[in-house]
């Protein structure tokens, strides 16, 4: 609604500075944790939440413009059925929801897994503050090299990420690789959020924008609600935590399959 003209940037921005919070909150959760047990942990949090977000939204925020006459008409019910028909949409949703249900996934069972490997509860919060502000580079990389990565080489690229990382961490959980492992995957995290943001309005159109991610964040939110217990099960079975890592691996390489054939420069819906 604010930026209809410079949309890639502004989101751009925001999600450039949001890249930061894993890094500062997960190290500081952990240790309010480990030292106040968790209802305390989320007290202090809900306090700095309240005492800085609060005022920052009452100052900043304002009525968003009034759209131009042409910039109001409504789409056409006939394209949204259309899009929402097409296989390319389809794949592009699932390819999403996959990529948020590994990483919803890793958000989860990283700390889990390093403590199970024989680490402490701060290096796994260490490294979780890691994948986030990893997100920072992979989203300069975004950015930077936009162009380079339009069309299937954007989802190739990112869930590519995705899958070379988890690849070092099933080979090796020692401390030097964790870190890799946590950079890399940030940085495929990263360049997920600005894909899914930015990639629907780019492939079907602005004026559907709406409709197209609604459907597109409920597959993923979807998939990130299911990713704690399907994760859990799986991190069950024989093999324990690299049976997991290998199915998200397997999950990220559907994704980039998925998501090369519905950007690639010609579909067949």
């Amino acid at each position: 609604k604010w930026f209809r003209y410079q949309r890639r940037a502004a989101l751009t921005a925001i999600t450039l500075v949001g890249a930061f919070s894993s890094f500062i909150f997960s190290p500081l959760t952990g240790t309010l944790t480990a030292e106040h047990g968790w209802r305390g942990a989320l007290m202090v949090l809900a306090v700095i939440l309240a005492a800085v977000g609060i005022p920052l939204h009452a100052a900043v925020l304002r009525p968003a413009p009034v759209a131009a006459t042409e910039e109001a008409v409504s789409p056409a019910r006939g394209h949204v059925r259309a899009v929402l028909r097409s296989r390319r949409f389809w794949f592009l949703a699932i390819a999403l929801a996959l990529g948020s249900y590994t990483w919803s996934a890793i958000l989860v069972q990283l700390v889990p897994s390093l403590i199970d490997a024989g680490y402490g509860i701060q290096f796994g919060a260490l490294a979780a503050g890691v994948v986030g502000i990893g997100q920072l580079p992979g989203r300069l990389v975004y950015v930077i090299f936009g162009r380079a990565l339009r069309g299937a080489r954007l989802p190739v690229a990112t869930f590519g990420l995705a899958v070379a990382a988890l690849a070092v961490l099933s080979l090796d959980r020692s401390e030097g690789t964790v870190l890799v492992f946590a950079l890399v995957f940030g940085m495929s995290a990263g360049m997920l959020t600005l894909m899914s943001a930015s990639v629907p309005a780019e492939l079907f159109g602005r004026h559907v924008y709406g409709t197209l991610s609604g459907v597109i964040y409920g597959c993923s939110n979807g998939a990130r609600a299911v990713a704690p217990f399907a994760s859990a099960a799986i991190a069950l079975l024989p093999g324990g935590y690299a049976t997991l890592f290998g199915s998200l691996m397997l999950s990220s390489l559907l994704a980039a399959t998925l998501g090369f054939l519905a950007l690639r420069g010609e579909a067949s819906d």
